[in-house]
């Protein structure tokens, strides 16, 4: 699978990537500051080799509750124009009515 576009991430610290749990492997190697599925390497972007990954202990293959896995990068990563860090919600929003952004691949209820 070298070179292939395997899971998304995004970046929640300088050496940190959040990602799903179903997308474990022993080691990886990161694309940060590609937009395109289809490029190895873009102005500004960086790829970063990963070793260590941790996955929610509460994560459930079958049903995939609590997919969340968090990729430590072997070096931190500084803030640039093209690679930024994004803060985490610190509570979970209110009841209804509320605004989120949400960015991804990932596959939508039923299909």
């Amino acid at each position: 699978m070298e070179n292939e576009f395997f899971c998304g991430g995004v970046l929640v610290h300088p050496q940190w990537v959040l990602s799903a749990a179903h997308c474990f492997q022993k080691s990886y190697t990161i694309g940060l500051g590609l937009h395109s599925l289809e490029a190895d390497q873009e102005p500004g972007s960086q790829m970063i080799e990963a070793h260590l990954s941790i996955q929610h202990p509460e994560y459930n293959k079958p049903s995939f509750a609590n997919d969340l896995m968090l990729i430590k990068l072997e070096e931190s990563v500084p803030s640039s124009d093209t690679i930024q860090d994004i803060s985490i919600a610190s509570q979970c929003p209110g009841a209804g009515g509320d605004s989120c952004l949400v960015s991804g691949w990932g596959r939508l209820v039923n299909g």
